[in-house]
This record gives structure tokens, sequence and C-alpha cells, in this order.
């Protein structure tokens, strides 16, 4: 039926589609322009429906703003068309004159057909030219202005279609108005909520702001972009929660990098923090998140030092405390790659002074292989000579090769010459004691850094290394009841020495034997 058909005819219309529905025939009319709106689907509880929402008046004005009505002669001829479903000839027979109903008849197809722009366009001329005829069409008892059913037809086809989908459309301002104060509240107060929930749950720990941080940073950003299509970015109630949000998220980021522990705290509060880059519009916000964004950066860099300055320091400490040959090569196969990795974070001119430390323990390791077994007592020479493999030897010396090229602070350079002189010189010919230099374990610990929204510039310590006076090869004593101790001799033989010479150079090449056996019982 048309929205203008009288109530008796509404009656018997009724009435014929209760006979239908009782004998299981299906409910058709001439105006259910099925190539249009699609099949309606009647049910006896569906037209129940549909008569309970046009008792009162607003009802009846709220579904006949939304249907065809019948009041002109041109309504006529393009019904018929639309029967047959010629939809373009009955638009072109309602495009011939401008009247209440052939208005409104036009907005109903342009609905249907999704034309939100141009169908709230004609409304647009309707309201504000036929609105009085219009509601006598549609046999209301009130009188309705424009703004009146402006406002009335907006309601329903918010709750029909959805703001999204009306706000993208070309609207005039009038409608855009009437839309964004039936979406624009409601999102607001939905981002507003978001924002509390998220500070509420930041307080309670480190863990709680990181999840509350990305839960805000992925949900919040679909609905910001729904409310800059309504309002725009430059409307300042669009800029005032955008940059309430990523800051909200800034400070999620904050937390939770404070309070963290781990290796990875800096890139997880980098993660958001970007996120929040992306939702702040104004300025001072802006300036804040790109404050926050360069200050994390730093520590990021700093936090990526210390944890490898701790893993170097680690595996030299390891290094120092080996006794074994299996276990001192790979500790230092371990500190070497340390190091490497240190270099590649710190740069080379900034890991000079952690090479020195590692050649001090490297040299001290060497040295100390040969001290604790130049005592050892040899039984039968020929047969220790004969299992001694030759790369245990190799190995001493491919170590100081490895380490001859390296850079190293001149508290160890000469010292560093003169000991690996002396070794190389034991694993050919025999061995010699030597005097340990000193080596204390820099402290790398530092009070954790924080971020906040002013300028901090932590630095990393750097271990001290220890700087030992140079000492010279000491002379071989017997072995006693005790443990022996070294003393430091002159590298200068002196001529009353030369007899003594012989019997030395034996006992040297004897001991070496015996470091070497060792080193091959350990492998």
């Amino acid at each position: 039926m048309h929205a203008n058909a009288p109530a008796k005819d509404r009656e018997a219309n009724r009435s014929r589609f209760d006979k239908f529905l009782k004998v299981g025939k299906e409910v058709s009319s001439p105006l259910d322009f099925s190539g249009l709106l699609g099949p309606m689907g009647r049910t006896a509880e569906s037209i129940a429906r549909a008569e309970a929402c046009l008792v009162r008046e607003e009802d009846r004005l709220r579904y006949g703003l939304l249907w065809f009505v019948q009041a002109h002669p041109l309504d006529t001829a393009a019904f018929g068309d639309m029967e047959v479903g010629d939809v373009r000839g009955a638009i072109e027979k309602w495009e011939r004159k401008d009247t209440a109903s052939t208005l409104q008849n036009r907005v109903v197809v342009a609905l249907a057909m999704a034309d939100y722009a141009g169908a709230l366009g004609l409304a647009e001329v309707l309201y504000g030219q036929h609105a009085a005829e219009l509601c006598q069409l549609l046999r209301l008892d009130g009188r309705y202005g424009e703004e009146a059913l402006r406002k009335a037809l907006a309601n329903v086809l918010l709750e029909d279609v959805g703001g999204k989908a009306l706000m993208a459309a070309p609207l005039s301002a009038p409608w855009r108005d009437e839309f964004g104060a039936g979406v624009v509240e409601p999102l607001l107060a939905e981002l507003r909520a978001m924002v509390a929930t998220a500070s509420r749950a930041r307080e309670r720990g480190s863990r709680e702001a990181l999840h509350a941080g990305r839960k805000l940073a992925k949900e919040a950003p679909p609905k910001l972009e729904e409310l800059k299509a309504i309002l725009g970015k430059r409307d300042a109630r669009y800029e005032a929660i955008a940059d309430k949000l990523g800051q909200e998220v800034l400070q999620c980021s904050i937390d939770y990098f404070n309070e963290a522990e781990g290796e990875g705290r800096a890139d997880n509060a980098l993660q958001l923090l970007r996120s929040a880059k992306g939702m702040v519009v104004g300025r001072m916000a802006r300036d804040r998140v790109r404050e926050n964004e360069a200050i994390l950066e730093k520590m990021k860099k700093q936090e990526a030092v210390r944890v490898e300055m701790d893993t170097f320091m680690a595996s030299v400490v390891a290094l120092g405390a080996c006794y074994s040959l299996i276990g001192f090569t790979a500790a230092l196969e371990r500190a070497i790659l340390a190091f490497l990795k240190m270099k590649r974070v710190l740069g080379k001119s900034e890991v000079a002074e952690y090479g020195t430390v590692l050649q001090r323990v490297v040299l001290n390791g060497i040295i100390d292989f040969f001290n604790n077994d130049i005592y050892s007592p040899v039984n039968d020479v020929q047969v220790l000579c004969s299992a001694i493999p030759l790369t245990h030897k190799s190995f001493v010396i491919s170590v100081l090769d490895f380490f001859d090229d390296w850079e190293r602070g001149s508290d160890l350079f000469t010292h560093w010459i003169i000991q690996t002189e002396l070794i190389r010189e034991a694993a050919s010919v025999g061995t010699r004691r030597y005097t340990r230099t000193v080596f204390k374990t820099p402290s790398t610990s530092r009070p954790k850094e924080k971020l906040s929204s002013t300028s901090s510039k932590p630095t990393p310590s750097k271990p001290t290394p220890s700087k030992p006076t140079p000492s010279k090869p000491s002379k071989p004593q017997a072995r006693k009841s005790e443990s022996p101790v070294s003393k430091p001799v002159s590298t200068q033989k002196k001529d009353s020495e030369s007899g003594e010479r012989s019997g030395i150079i034996a006992i040297v090449v004897i001991l070496a034997l015996i470091i070497l056996l060792r080193f091959s019982q350990c492998s």
C-alpha cells in the first residue's frame, strides 16, 4: 500500500494477507517492487509487527518518510513502470515536476539504491518547500516543519544505515550536522571510556601497562578514523580526543619501560610510542612524543651496550678462571665472539680498552699453564717426548699470533712483547717461569635508566683495565715443599752464568714436554 492510503484500505489489505497466510499461499502486492527492494518474505508475525508500528503518529512519520505516496497523475504512470521493473522510466516521469509526492517517491527510490547524497539533496528541497503538503499526504495531525522532518529522517537513517556510510557521502552542512550529532557523541564517549580503562590498567604494573597500551593502540584508530571522517582533522573535538588517546598510549609505554626488566623492554616501549605518534594531532602532543622517542632510542642503544658489556665481561671472567686446555679454548672462543659483537655495537674506537682487558687475561692464562706445570717430575724423557702432539705447541703460538695485530693499551704493550717472546721461545725449545699480570674484573653495574617526558642522558660506564708494571721473566727454582713464588729476573744473561745455561735449557725442555703432555690429556 501507499503511505497515504486510507485506514480502511489498510484494514482491507491486512485481512486479505491474513487469508492468504492461513491457507499457506505466498503473499504479494503490486507495490512490492521486488526488482528494487528484494523479496518481502511476509509472515503473520512480520505483518503484526508492521501494523503495531503505525499506531503512534511519530511512528507513522518515521516510516512514512521511507515509503511511496500517490497523489499525482505522474505517480500513477511511474508506478506502472516500477511494477515491470523499469525504475529509470519511473524516475524520468517523476522528474518532470517537483511536487510533494514526486519528490517523496524519488527520495525513497534513491535511498533504496543507496544514493544517500541524492536522496538527502531531494529531501532538503522537499522539506524546505513542501513540508506542510507532505504532512497532509502522510495523514499526520501535527504540523512538522523543515527541521523536524530532517531530524526524523536523520534518526531513522542512522539506525538503519549507520553514520559511517552516511557521512562518507558528500552531504550538505545541515545533514552533516544532523548525522554528526547522532554519531559524534557516542564515538567520543566510547573513546573517552577506552582512555579511562587503559589508564586504570597501567597502574597495576608493567605487564598490564604494555597490554593496555597495545589494546588501545589496536582498537582506537578505526574509531578515530571514523570520527575524523565526520568532523574533519581540524575540528577541535577530533584533535582533543586524538591527542588524549595518543598521550595515553605514550604513558603506557613510559610506565612499561620504567618498570619492566629484560632486554626487549626498549623495543616494546618504542613500538607503543610509535603507535602514539600516529594518533596525536596537536603540536604540543607531537613534540612530547618526539622528545620521548629520542630519549627512548638513546636508552635502547645504551641498554644494548650494557648488555653486550656485561656479556663480554662475564666471558672474560670465565676465561680467567680456566685451568685446562679444553676449557680455555672454549672460553676464549666465547670471549672473542662477545668482544666482536660489542665492537659492532660500540664501534672500533670505543672498544680498545676492552681489547686490552681480553689480551691481558689471555696472556695470564697462557702463563698460568706454563707456571703450574714447571715443577712436574720427569722420569722418562724419551717416552715423554714421543707422547706430546705438536698441535699443542702450535695452539699456544696460534693464540699469540691471533692477538699480535690487536691494538692494546700502553700499560700492556711492553709487557706483551716481552712475555710473548719468552713464551714463543719456551714453546719451541723449553720452558721458563713468567710473571703473571694483575687482572681485576671491571664493574659494569649501573642503575637502570628510566624514561620520562624530559630529556635524560645516562652514559654507560666503562671498565677501567688494570695497569700492571711490565715484569721480567724469572729464573726457574727447584721445587720445594711449599708452592713456588716467582721472582723477577733480568732477561740479560751474565757471562758468569754461562756454565749453568746448558743445565737450565735441559730442565726447560723437559718441563715443556710435561706441559704439553698435560694439554694432550685434557683434550
